[in-house]
């Protein structure tokens, strides 16, 4: 499993999270995001391979170009 991680910016944060919400199928298995700290939002995204994971920064990338995505292996 692959993590895809995002801090930023509530708007931006939320506007990665409902780009996921057309795709059919989507590259995300799930998709979540909480307030890191005052101000700070993370957007979490699992993927199940490495394919799925650079479909996801992807998305990420276009819907909020703000956002620096990261991937990370668990």
């Amino acid at each position: 499993m692959i993590i895809v991680t995002a801090l930023g910016a509530l708007p931006a944060v939320r506007a990665a999270a409902d780009a996921f919400d057309g795709l059919d199928p989507s590259p995300a298995s799930a998709v979540s995001w909480y307030e890191e700290g005052q101000g700070q939002f993370r957007l979490e995204a699992y993927a199940d391979t490495e394919i799925d994971a650079d479909a996801i920064m992807a998305v990420v990338a276009q819907a909020s170009p703000t956002l620096s995505p990261r991937a990370t292996t668990c």
